[in-house]
């Protein structure tokens, strides 16, 4: 073998591996690129909508449903299917007798658009929500339902109810704590789970509770007083005081602990989130506010009465009080 065939053959030996040796041979098939679909744009033509109650899950069969200029009528499933496509963030609006008109954008959290009902044979009329959900409850409230909803926020499956050492110590007062929170937990259905704790703990919502007698808002029969903490419109945590030892051991708690939900003050002075507290009063949360608790779990924080959350307030940091005679 001569130097140059003795070179071409270690060369071809050295190729082998990648294209063989003079045979002029191919690598294996190849899989084509693979090429990502594109996002969605909104909902396509064809799309069924669903209209439903918002206190039971039925179908709201009269509803007339406008999306981007177009009208529809509700089926006897509480369907509408759109005839043209709807982009993200296309304006909605739900109107049906017997329920709140609702005012929403097309979102990419799905098709099925709840209301909210108007019950008045139960006294759970537009007034009424307006005020326990949409009238803060200060010295100096503004105009009934130009509050935008303020409550726990979504995600949220515990808050704690920090108390006092002087609370702790009293069998009486943690009697009273420990019947308050089973009261919410029954009232909002365990969506979020309250708790007494004698330790605050240093993750998620957190209440504190004591007694201050002297404190500056504990004056003209002031019984106690919530200050819950906002992010935005959601309920992040805050504290609770009572201007009595006495106070500590009533449906008071109950009441203040309506508030941490994101509770108002309610028009009917039997409710037990009442603004004035007198005789006669109830003891724990009605249907009424227990339909009302559910129904805000329904909406974003920062929903506008009657039912809008299309333009929803930019987060900001701050306090809410709310001060119960």
């Amino acid at each position: 073998m001569t130097g140059c065939t003795k070179a071409l053959a270690i060369a071809c030996l050295g190729l082998a591996g990648l294209v063989g040796c003079g045979g002029g041979g191919s690598s294996g098939p190849t899989s084509p690129p693979v090429v990502p679909s594109p996002r969605p744009s909104g909902l396509p033509a064809g799309t069924v909508l669903t209209i439903v109650s918002g206190e039971d899950g039925q179908p709201v069969t009269t509803a007339k449903v406008t999306v981007g200029g177009q009208q529809y009528q509700a089926d006897a499933s509480g369907a509408v299917s759109l005839t043209a496509s709807a982009t993200w963030g296309t304006l909605v609006d739900v109107v049906s007798a017997g329920y709140l008109d609702r005012q929403t954008l097309v979102r990419r959290d799905g098709t099925r658009i709840a209301l909210w009902p108007v019950l008045p044979h139960m006294g759970f009329d537009s007034d009424y929500i307006a005020q326990l959900v949409y009238t803060a409850g200060t010295a100096n409230p503004p105009p009934q339902g130009s509050t935008p909803l303020r409550r726990i926020p979504p995600g949220t499956t515990a808050a704690s109810v920090s108390v006092s050492s002087e609370i702790a110590a009293d069998d009486g007062m943690m009697a009273m704590h420990e019947s308050a929170v089973a009261s919410m937990n029954s009232a909002d259905g365990g969506r979020v789970i309250y708790s007494v704790v004698t330790t605050r703990p240093t993750s998620g919502e957190a209440f504190d509770v004591k007694i201050d007698s002297a404190d500056p808002i504990c004056t003209d029969n002031t019984l106690a007083y919530t200050q819950v903490s906002v992010s935005g419109n959601d309920i992040v945590g805050g504290r609770i005081v009572y201007c009595g030892p006495d106070v500590a051991k009533t449906s008071t708690v109950t009441h203040e602990l309506g508030h941490t939900f994101g509770l108002q003050h309610s028009l009917a002075w039997t409710d037990l989130m009442a603004g004035i507290r007198q005789r006669g009063v109830a003891q724990d949360f009605g249907p009424r506010e227990i339909l009302a608790m559910a129904l805000m779990l329904q909406r974003p924080s920062g929903n506008r009465f009657p039912d809008n959350d299309r333009d929803i307030p930019a987060a900001r940091r701050g306090t809410v009080t709310f001060i119960c005679r």
